[in-house]
């Protein structure tokens, strides 16, 4: 067996996700560069040894293949740190890519070595649901949250619950263990479709409402641990992008505020004394404060005047989307929850 623990554990420069929960579904969310990715696979490196296996998730097929590419290695800096050489393969026809463990074996000998683990893309994985994974006893979804540039998949989250079904195939009524899955991004949308299905959505909004950095949810065999507080991230922040780049790409780089969400909008309690209602929609009411006519959207089923069913989402928008975007652009709106926030955008068609 291979010693996992290395100088930069023993400084805390890095996050070791390992060590951080029993829990059945982990979610890492923060800064770029903490040892998410690293402490989560450098464990595998002793599968061969275990006799277990793994799975590496992507969203996509072509991130998949890329991890398990020479070039693109998702075990690259491992085998440089340990000297172990875990090596990937991905057939395109098949949609299903493959971790082998060639350690003892020459550099020019051919063989593959031992099948320590499988590298799927989520958006493909439909296709080989008939798949035996009952040798698998961990997943790692890398990058789970897109970029916001990134072209997602529609229904990502019942995607990846089929995935999860799939993958545990009963193993649980069969007296098993259900596979750990750990899920790694970095602070870019809370209203992302895998967290929505999670329903961690909301926990991690009172999460950095509350400045808390880690949540077990034992009931729903959930931990959250927002990433922030590893010596690395200080020295990243003295690093010469950090100094070039505007605070808007540094805190959404280095922390895991979810900073362009805006969360200081979200305001649960207002004086409803202070306000009357503008405009409603379906369950929601637009209120406007009487005496500085900012606005606050909650889910109240009360009824402005101008009230409008949820069929006439048309006219919603065409009567409340530009005063929307006015008062948002100047902080001068808030919300009773971050999903009525996500409800009303989705309803104005509203990209952040």
């Amino acid at each position: 067996m291979i010693e996992l623990t290395t100088a930069e554990d023993k400084k805390a420069l890095y996050i070791d996700t390992t060590s951080r929960s029993d829990m059945d579904f982990q979610i890492f969310i923060g800064s770029r560069g903490t040892g998410k990715t690293f402490t989560t696979l450098r464990q595998f490196i002793n599968y061969r040894e275990l006799g277990k296996r793994f799975i590496y998730l992507r969203n996509t097929d072509r991130e998949a293949k890329i991890a398990t590419t020479k070039v693109g290695n998702a075990f690259k800096s491992i085998n440089t740190m340990y000297g172990t050489d875990i090596v990937g393969g991905f057939s395109s026809e098949l949609g299903i890519g493959t971790f082998y463990d060639r350690y003892g074996l020459a550099e020019d000998d051919k063989g593959d070595g031992e099948l320590i683990g499988y590298a799927f893309g989520l958006s493909t994985f439909a296709g080989v649901r008939s798949i035996d994974l009952s040798d698998v006893d961990t997943c790692v979804f890398e990058e789970f949250i897109p970029e916001k540039h990134v072209r997602k998949m529609k229904n990502r989250g019942d995607a990846f619950l089929n995935f999860i079904e799939t993958a545990n195939r009963n193993r649980e009524l069969n007296g098993g263990k259900p596979i750990r899955i750990y899920l790694l991004a970095n602070a870019i949308a809370l209203d992302d479709e895998i967290l929505l299905a999670l329903n961690a959505t909301k926990e991690i909004e009172e999460m950095v409402r509350n400045g808390e950095k880690r949540r077990t949810v034992r009931n729903r065999h959930l931990y959250i641990e927002l990433v922030e507080d590893v010596g690395i991230v200080a020295e990243k922040r003295k690093g010469a992008l950090y100094q070039l780049a505007d605070k808007e790409f540094t805190e959404s780089a280095l922390t895991a505020n979810f900073h362009n969400e805006r969360l200081y909008l979200i305001q649960k309690n207002f004086n409803q004394r202070d306000y009357k209602p503008l405009i409603s929609y379906d369950d929601y009411c637009v209120y406007q404060n009487k005496t500085n006519n900012t606005l606050h959207i909650a889910k109240t089923k009360e009824h402005a005047k101008r009230h409008l069913l949820k069929t006439e989402f048309v006219r919603f928008r065409q009567l409340f989307r530009g005063k929307y975007i006015l008062y948002c652009g100047a902080d001068q709106i808030t919300f009773d929850s971050y999903n009525t926030r996500s409800a009303i955008e989705q309803t104005l068609k509203i990209d952040r």
